[in-house]
Formats: structure tokens, sequence, C-alpha cells
């Protein structure tokens, strides 16, 4: 923010040349507002929504594809409905009835481009920050797979899929939801990843629109590979002139597109047409966590890199009935001590 509260008083700076500059203190925010909207630079004000909105997909772009044409689509509602005003024009009260009337991935895209408005001196405030837009739940209350459905929707594979293409995306489906890979990361396994003897998978690759790049957050990371996923790769046959552990009947590498068309028809077998490739994740994440790993442990297993938060906020699905089981069992573990009885003598 380039007006905010210190003690009793109110301090305002811009943005200006690369860095803050800091403008002064005063006594009510309205003097700071003042102040800071007569020492902000001239360039860059009065700008629209449609030209900084192509200048932000341009000069502001995200590395990765997806990203970039995810943030092209979600700023379409927004410049339908604001492209000809000024960008440094829309009040809070009117961006709070537009979020709240597009998909919060439209919201969420028009609040990160007026944060780094914000942060170049583009505009003086996001009017688009802290309106309490409700998050969607989402992945937050999936119906995840436990370690059984996880064998039986893989088994489904084998009912859908003729041989051998079945027994691959069997294996695709197992190593999804007990190593806890993305599907593009799964179409990126090569033989020379794959270590039985171990019980270790190197993901070093990832297979996008765009091709072939390192995994999510650009670095690799070694996974265990939990016997149920290693029989089913043990059990692969490996092909003559290509390095891929997975391949679709045309002889192309898996991808998120693969993955989604073999998988459609399992997931209608199994009984859950809704089931997304990706809550084999989930599964994968919970999985671990009831059998007593910490949240830490998982993430280095998903590849997050964030000490477990996310996996604490969105990818941990634990039962509650097998949680207070474990607790029930902590406390047989520890053998109890007698109460001290208060001496009913004097002192």
């Amino acid at each position: 923010m380039s007006v905010h509260r210190r003690g009793d008083r109110w301090v305002a700076k811009v943005w200006a040349d690369g860095g803050w500059r800091w403008i002064g203190t005063y006594s009510t925010r309205k003097e700071a507002r003042a102040a800071e909207q007569a020492a902000r630079p001239s360039r860059g004000w009065g700008i629209s929504v449609d030209d900084f909105c192509e200048r932000w997909l341009r000069d502001y772009a995200r590395p990765a594809l997806s990203t970039r044409r995810n943030n092209r689509y979600s700023l379409n509602a927004f410049r339908r409905e604001f492209g000809t005003r000024k960008l440094d024009s829309i009040e809070r009260p009117e961006a709070q009835r537009w979020a709240l009337r597009v998909p919060y991935a439209s919201y969420r895209t028009v609040r990160t481009m007026y944060a780094d408005a914000l942060r170049d001196g583009v505009v003086a405030d996001n009017p688009f920050s802290r309106l309490r837009i409700p998050t969607p739940q989402g992945r937050r209350r999936l119906d995840v797979l436990s370690e059984a459905e996880v064998l039986q929707l893989a088994d489904c594979a084998l009912e859908v899929h003729a041989e051998p293409f079945g027994a691959t995306v069997r294996a695709v489906i197992l190593v999804a939801g007990f190593v806890g890979l993305r599907a593009g990361e799964v179409g990126g396994l090569e033989w020379g990843d794959v270590d039985l003897h171990r019980g270790e998978l190197h993901v070093v690759r990832s297979i996008a629109p765009e091709g072939i790049k390192p995994p999510k957050n650009g670095e690799p990371r070694i996974c265990v590979l939990p016997p149920p996923a290693a029989k089913a790769l043990a059990d692969l046959g490996r092909h003559a002139d290509e390095p891929a552990v997975f391949l679709t009947p045309r002889g192309h590498r898996y991808g998120k597109a693969a993955a989604h068309r073999y998988f459609v028809p399992v997931r209608v077998a199994f009984g859950r047409p809704r089931l997304q490739f990706h809550e084999l994740r989930h599964a994968c994440a919970t999985l671990l966590l009831e059998r007593g790993l910490t949240p830490e442990d998982v993430a280095l297993q998903l590849g997050h890199r964030d000490g477990g938060g996310l996996v604490r906020r969105l990818y941990g699905h634990p039962a509650e009935d097998r949680a207070r089981e474990r607790i029930a069992m902590a406390f047989a573990e520890v053998p109890s001590e007698p109460v001290a009885t208060r001496s009913q003598s004097g002192g």
C-alpha cells in the first residue's frame, strides 16, 4: 500500500524509478492520500484497462505457457465490462460487485494484475485486494479414494482397454495414486528414471503443451516407489526404440490430454464418472498421512517446496475415524500413571 497507518499517524509513499519514495507523515489518512496523489509519477496514469491488460500479458508474462493461456482467458470477462475505462478509475465497491459475479479464477487474475500495477506505480491502489471473496472449496472437499479404491480403479483399466495397453493405463493409475506424480510427470518418465531395485523414481521432466520441460517448480526430485506401483512397472514391456515408460497406442508420450482421454472410460467403469485424474495425487497424499508420515514428508514426495503447507491446506484428506483410532492408539501405548491423591492428614 502507498498510504498506511503508523501508530496514530499516516504515512505516504510512491513508487518511482524502480523503488519506493517516501513522501511524508500526516495526521489523517485524507491528508496522506492527497500528498500521495500529488506526488505520484505522471507516466502510466490514464492508461485504459484494455491497454494495460495487453501490456500485462506481454511484459509480466508468467513462465508457463498454460498459465499465460489461462491468464488471457481469465481477463476476458473483465475486459468486456471495463475495457474502455481507465485502469485507475475502478472503485472498490464496483470491483466487489463484479468479483462476486464472475468465476473465482477471473477475479484472482485481475487481482494479481492490479497488484503488479500497484507495485510499479501505475495505480495508487488495488481495488480488488482484501474483498473477502469466498474461496471455492474445490479440492478441499474431495471424496478422496482409499488405498483399496485406487487398486480397484486401476484394475478397471484392464476391463475397458485392450491388452497390452490396459496394463499401461493400470500402471499409470498406480504410479499417480501411490507415488503422487502429476499427469505431465507421469508422461515424462523414462526407464532410466526407474530404479526398481532401490524402489525409487527420479522425476526429472514433465510433458507440457509446449513440449518436454522440467517438473513443476523447476526442481527434479526422487520419489519412493511403493510396491503396488513398482510391480505394475516391472510387469510392463519396454519399447525397443523409445525410452519413455508410458506411450499411447499411437506411440506418443503420455501427457495431460492422454491422461484424461484414457482415464475417462476407466472412471466410468469404476462408478465415479466425475473423478479427475489429479485426485489420484490427493489419494497418495492422504494414504501417506494415514500411514503416519508428516506433511513435510508428503510435500517432498509430491514435489512441493513449502514445508508441507499446501498438504495441510489442500492435499491431505485423512478420514476422521482413522484419526481418532490413531489418537486412541497413541494413548493406549503409554502406560497410565496413577493419579496422585491429596493427603488427608494435615499440611
